[in-house]
């Protein structure tokens, strides 16, 4: 079976990679060939060409975000799944594609219609790619220029450390427009964009923030669907549907919906909920931050962990930044407490673990915690127990401490610009002294001859479909 396909996540760095590589291991190892394109934070990598698209049985789609050049695949058999499900028994998967190509049949496998939870999903972490650069380049300048100019920063109008602040806060204001526009763009393609933005401008008008602008992104996208399909006019102006009728009519739509019946009940419970988070004192607030610890720390970058984020990243552009403070804490955990359990317990990793963990630590500095997916694989109870134990005390003690965070990503290199940034590299040492130490203690030893195929389990075990979809089968 010749395969070829794409892989893109939504911050375009680690799974991306990893599901690259995970794919092509698998084919290997069952006598398929196999090349993936990857789409990550860099732009397109290791393009696929025209001809090895042609020759190829399958094309998979690994993917979390709307992709680049998708029509390329057109009448040729597609599978798409997230990049979790892509890296989850990878070599049982491929065998359920070659069993289907075989059979010419689609058994159990349905393409749904409608609104699908995978589809929201999908748009939603298309807005997030979107948004997560202007956080950070806009946090960024926001965090140097409080660092520098104090809280009072935003009095010292026309220094240069002002106008660093300011940049970085009129940046993000931009933040919920792009998202809107994003994922308006995600479900309804170029047409959808400028109402996007349109919209998005207006959830942030009438102080709907974040969830605001995902509301309207989504009531753009599907209005441009809509009018699409149903919307009919003479030949002579079909070329202008895409650039002036439908941006026009879904803007005059959406914007009309948005003012007079959506934006104030979200507002209102918008402001509650800022409202209670500012009110917040003590046990209440280890509680959350335990919550929000806890999720970034169960599937390090998964669907939970990103669910976790995106609350954390609604309410850093909000104006409330302990939360950020929190992801940013308990995403480090992980990497960190893997790498001291290894170093306090190395008769307890196998080969593939030790080299497991010299990717994990590198990787985990920078905020990115999926290089523990394949230590989690192998042992997920005693690593992501250790795990959420050590990042819901942390997350819990980082709320209680009053620790605030202005940048969405950036791992140790960010922590000096932070509010409290011994405290914050505290709260990250002490999570992972805890999840090493537990970890130490809960695993087993293992053997030197001990390996770990991470990912090919299941190998020849039953096949499924689940969480994929199969067209033009």
């Amino acid at each position: 079976m010749k395969i070829v396909g794409v892989t893109a996540c939504t911050a375009g760095i680690a799974h991306t990679y990893i599901v690259k590589e995970k794919l092509e291991q698998a084919a290997r190892k069952l006598g398929y060939t196999c090349r993936i394109e990857t789409q990550g934070s860099i732009g397109i990598e290791e393009q696929l060409t025209p001809e090895e698209i042609q020759e190829a049985d399958v094309i998979i789609l690994a993917i979390d975000v709307k992709i680049s050049g998708e029509n390329r695949f057109k009448g040729k058999p597609v599978v798409r799944m997230s990049t979790e499900k892509a890296m989850k028994n990878t070599g049982a998967m491929l065998q359920s594609i070659e069993e289907a190509l075989t059979k010419k049949k689609t058994e159990g496998i349905k393409i749904m219609g409608g609104l699908k939870l995978s589809e929201i999903k999908k748009h939603v972490m298309t807005g997030i790619s979107f948004m997560i650069p202007i956080v950070v380049g806009a946090g960024l300048c926001m965090a140097l220029g409080t660092a520098i100019g104090g809280t009072k920063v935003s009095e010292a109008e026309g220094t240069l450390i002002w106008y660093i602040w300011r940049t970085g806060k009129i940046g993000m204001g931009f933040v919920v427009p792009v998202i809107t526009a994003a994922i308006a763009y995600s479900i309804a393609d170029r047409p959808a964009i400028a109402p996007g933005l349109i919209l998005g401008s207006i959830a942030s008008e009438i102080y709907t923030g974040f969830i605001g602008g995902i509301i309207a992104a989504f009531l753009v996208g599907y209005t441009v669907l809509f009018l699409k399909k149903y919307l009919k006019v003479p030949k002579t102006m079909q070329g202008l549907v895409p650039v002036l009728i439908l941006p026009f009519l879904t803007t005059l739509i959406c914007g009309a919906l948005m003012f007079a019946v959506i934006g104030k009940p979200v507002a209102f419970v918008i402001n509650a909920l800022q409202n209670w988070l500012i009110g917040l004192q003590g046990g209440s607030k280890f509680i959350l931050g335990a919550i929000v610890g806890g999720m970034c720390g169960v599937d390090f970058g998964g669907p939970i962990g990103k669910t976790a984020s995106l609350f954390a990243n609604g309410l850093l552009v909000d104006g409330i930044y302990g939360p950020e403070a929190v992801k940013l804490v308990t995403c480090m955990i992980p990497p960190v407490g893997v790498t001291l359990s290894y170093i306090l317990t190395r008769n307890k990793y196998t080969k593939a673990e030790k080299e497991a963990v010299k990717a994990a630590f590198p990787m985990g500095i920078c905020m990115i915690t999926e290089g523990v997916i394949p230590l989690a694989m192998n042992d997920p109870l005693r690593v992501i127990g250790s795990s959420v134990i050590a990042t819901s005390i942390a997350g819990g003690l980082t709320m209680v401490l009053g620790i605030e965070n202005y940048v969405t990503a950036g791992g140790w290199f960010i922590i000096p610009l932070s509010n409290k940034p011994m405290m914050m590299a505290a709260m990250v040492a002490l999570g992972g002294v805890i999840m090493g130490v537990i970890l130490s203690l809960w695993k087993k030893v293992v053997t030197e001859d001990d390996s770990m195929d991470f990912g090919m389990e299941q190998e020849n075990g039953e096949s499924t479909t689940e969480g994929m979809t199969f067209e033009n089968f």
